[in-house]
């Protein structure tokens, strides 16, 4: 009797340990879309701040992966967001910069669809959501072949340090980033006999500098200094065919530096002015009368941007003499 019951007990457990196998691999079911008004999606979402804490890809027969979406995906991850009483803000890293951004439109919910969109642009489809989950179907774009990718994802109410964080670190607005953060011309490319003819031999004189943006970008604002900051600014050059004369600041603008003469070399494959302390400057736009340049600051005078997008103008012959006269 007693061998028969162990046999039984082996048996059980035998086949709960296949089930749970069984059930291991069995594909996930997305949950049923459930039917919300207007006003009970708004009383839900409003004034609060959603994280994603995972997603799945959606599969054709309406199951989802079980692995995590995000798990190991490179330049991409997905938008947070926070929804005020008839606004959505959306929370973005763009990782190739990478920039933390928002942007920030007025929202409608579809009752008969569970759409929940803006500007006319679905966002996600709600499944289910209560005051502290949200569960919605989101298009993410198309793979390689070109076919649809669709997430199943579940958010979670933020909690009001991670809202306060996310507010005060995604300051950019996205729509606005071509606006207040113009892309950096594009380096020009020319030979050395080009470039020859064009900056040698001449003077530039320094108009205006940028904080050069994620490396790609500057901010439109011109970048003001007082005397009194002691912040480094670019200088003045005259340019020859082989040296280039750095001129010194006038004394009731900036600290007076001291002017100096270094050799250069031109190299086209970087559009940049080289020295044997380094790189002094390269080159991002390039007429008969004005340089555009991007400066990397020197170390021990980095400020918030470790680079300056900068602008020049061509000295008139009288400049060059009179600068030249004052040193």
């Amino acid at each position: 009797m007693k061998k028969g019951i162990n046999h039984i007990v082996a048996l059980v457990a035998c086949l709960s340990l296949m089930i749970v196998a069984c059930a291991d691999d069995e594909d996930h079911t997305i949950p049923s879309m459930r039917n919300y008004s207007e006003g009970y999606l708004k009383s839900c979402l409003k004034d609060k701040g959603w994280k994603c804490v995972e997603a799945h890809e959606v599969k054709s027969d309406g199951s989802f992966d079980k692995k995590d979406y995000w798990e190991g995906v490179y330049e991409e991850s997905p938008d947070q967001y926070m929804f005020l009483p008839d606004t959505i803000v959306t929370f973005t890293l763009i990782e190739d910069y990478p920039l933390e951004g928002y942007t920030k439109d007025t929202y409608t919910f579809n009752e008969a669809t569970n759409q929940l969109s803006s500007s006319s642009k679905e966002i996600f489809k709600v499944l289910t959501v209560d005051e502290n989950t949200l569960k919605v179907i989101k298009h993410n774009g198309v793979d390689e072949n070109g076919k649809d990718i669709y997430l199943y994802s579940i958010y979670r109410t933020m909690t009001p340090e991670e809202l306060s964080n996310y507010k005060s670190n995604y300051i950019y607005d996205i729509e606005r980033l071509d606006k207040n953060y113009p892309l950096l011309p594009e380096m020009i490319r020319m030979m050395d006999e080009d470039f020859s003819y064009c900056i040698a031999p001449k003077g530039w004189k320094f108009v205006e500098a940028h904080k050069v943006m994620w490396s790609k970008r500057y901010d439109k604002n011109v970048l003001v200094t007082s005397p009194e900051e002691e912040a480094y600014m670019p200088m003045d050059y005259i340019i020859s065919s082989s040296s280039i004369m750095i001129l010194p600041h006038k004394k009731d603008t900036l600290k007076s530096y001291q002017p100096i003469t270094i050799k250069y070399s031109y190299r086209p494959n970087s559009s940049s002015i080289v020295y044997d302390g380094g790189t002094l400057f390269y080159i991002h736009g390039l007429t008969d009368d004005t340089l555009e340049v991007v400066i990397d600051l020197p170390h021990d005078k980095q400020q918030e941007s470790s680079q300056l997008f900068c602008l020049y103008r061509r000295m008139t012959k009288e400049e060059v003499e009179n600068s030249l006269e004052d040193l």
